[in-house]
């Protein structure tokens, strides 16, 4: 699941990290059955190097462009002063293994999904939410 627009995603996982409970709500444009396809995945990047940051990004996806702003000249500035890549993936079917290669890459701050298991607070037969590192993680 993509959270957002990418704006503030570091300062949103520093927050989810310590959380005891995490509680995202969405509604269903939201849900898929993989990430990827036609929807970009932010990346937050530092400006520092960021054409050689999105090369490598490109190595590993289908395209990477760097956001640019609507409104304004240049481009979409996170809240610490970083820029976002819109990394586009024809299906991420091992996001785990594609978030690893893509911290690994110098510059890149954080993606900005959740590869874990989607457990709704209502309307679903699933009655217990998915745990990481012992907290709660419920997505409805």
């Amino acid at each position: 699941m993509v959270k957002g627009g990418g704006a503030a995603l570091l300062r949103e996982k520093i927050v989810d990290s310590t959380s005891k409970k995490l509680v995202i709500i969405v509604d269903e444009k939201k849900l898929a059955k993989t990430l990827g396809g036609p929807q970009p995945i932010p990346v937050e990047i530092v400006p520092f190097g960021y054409s050689s940051t999105v090369a490598k990004i490109r190595k590993i996806s289908e395209k990477a462009v760097l956001r640019e702003a609507a409104g304004k000249v240049g481009p979409v500035i996170t809240d610490n002063g970083n820029l976002i890549a819109d990394v586009f993936f024809r299906s991420l079917r091992r996001p785990e293994i594609v978030h690893e290669k893509l911290k690994n890459i110098p510059g890149v701050i954080e993606p900005d999904y959740e590869s874990g298991a989607l457990a709704p607070l209502s309307g679903s037969d699933q009655t217990e939410p998915p745990r990481q590192k012992g907290r709660r993680r419920v997505y409805c």
